[in-house]
């Protein structure tokens, strides 16, 4: 009868103190210092790759700029359709995240990049339908088609100084996106890459029929028959006058 009620008092108390953790820090987050023991990585050639992570990962996740020692420089996979991750933070550095790294993540809700050479891979945040906001800091970013795909929340984009590519359809579907800040530098895309998101859509980031991202022009109307482009202008974007057959004249600033 003893035994019986030291084992009965002994859960007891196992479910008071799991109770007490959950009741004090609510869904369990990873975003501490010892996130590492939740990942698995590879080392090669003095730098880490992250392969893989802990499906329950949750909360404000944290990306550490080193590995035992070693510099991060890619992410290749391990968090797709984790449901409780709600943010990214990455600092500085030279990173490429991989395809499909984030798809279908339906709690994120930000992503926070520091400084450095970034490469987002094609579908690496495809259908994350609560992410609002992306920020990425000064270096030359690469973001590859469908990388933002049916972000149905994104609202805002904001990029600092450095040369940027965006390919076909990265925000594709992104109806809500309404602010787009580019820092100076060569922006390589078009308007096709923004097409049906609210910035596209709305009249008033149309100057003349032109619209700009940043200080690159991106897309012309195909009624437009002459186009001045704007001071401070610093690139093109491709097949941005493919619809303008009634074009007679452009006029470029010294």
């Amino acid at each position: 009868m003893k035994r019986t009620i030291n084992l009965i008092t002994s859960v007891i108390l196992s479910f008071a103190i799991i109770i007490s953790l959950f009741s004090s820090t609510g869904l369990m987050s990873f975003a501490e210092n010892d996130i590492v023991k939740y990942l698995e990585y590879e080392i090669k050639d003095g730098k880490v790759t992250i392969t893989n992570s802990d499906y329950e990962i949750s909360g404000d996740i944290v990306i550490p700029d080193t590995i035992e020692g070693y510099p991060v420089v890619a992410i290749t996979g391990g968090f797709h359709s984790r449901k409780g991750i709600t943010s990214l933070t990455i600092g500085d550095g030279d990173l490429i995240i991989g395809s499909q790294a984030f798809h279908s993540c339906p709690a994120l809700e930000s992503i926070d990049i520091g400084d450095g050479d970034i490469i987002i891979e094609g579908q690496a945040f495809h259908s994350c339908p609560a992410l609002e906001s992306i920020e990425i800091g000064d270096g030359d970013i690469i973001i590859e088609g469908q990388a933002f795909h049916s972000c149905s929340a994104l609202e805002s984009i904001d990029i600092g100084d450095g040369d940027i590519i965006i390919e076909g359809q990265a925000f594709y579907d992104c109806t809500g996106l309404t602010s787009i800040k580019i820092g100076d530098g060569l922006l390589v895309g078009n308007g096709a890459v923004f097409t049906d998101t609210a910035y596209y859509n709305n009249s008033e980031n149309w100057t003349y029929g032109i619209l700009y991202a940043g200080n690159s022009l991106i897309d012309v109307k195909e009624n437009v028959t002459s186009c001045e482009i704007k001071e401070g202008t610093f690139s093109i974007g491709h097949r941005a006058f493919s619809s303008c057959d009634n074009l007679t004249s452009i006029t470029i600033p010294d």
